[in-house]
């Protein structure tokens, strides 16, 4: 009987399972897409920090009980990794989607293609 309850409290995860809790944990972001329209630096990353905690809390909380009978320091660090990967995600997407690169090198080299037209069609 002792030995059957041991076994039991052991928390494993299948491949799918990951993807499940990774996939339910962004779900967080659809939400917090949609007030990134709002167009002001602060509350965009104010919004990603929220949602970042959000999501990453559901994360360590749900891997924590799979890796917390491995050594302290190996279990810290494996939830700490999947925190720092989910903020890397995180962050990338608001800086590759929603902060436009400055356009000053393409306007600045439009404007002598446009007067070398001009000055070839007069």
């Amino acid at each position: 009987v002792w030995r059957n309850s041991k076994v039991m409290n052991i928390v494993s995860y299948s491949f799918l399972e990951i993807v499940c809790v990774y996939g339910y944990s962004l779900f967080i972001y659809i939400p917090t897409a949609i007030l990134w329209i709002i167009p002001q630096k602060v509350v965009r990353w104010i919004l990603v920090m929220i949602a970042l905690g959000i999501s990453g809390s559901v994360l360590a909380m749900t891997f924590w009980p799979a890796v917390r009978e491995d050594n302290r320091r190996i279990a810290l660090a494996t939830v700490v990794t999947i925190v720092l990967l989910h903020m890397l995600l995180s962050v990338g997407c608001l800086a590759y989607f929603f902060d436009a690169p400055e356009m000053d090198h393409l306007t600045s080299t439009a404007a002598p293609n446009q007067t070398a037209a001009a000055a070839k069609s007069s």
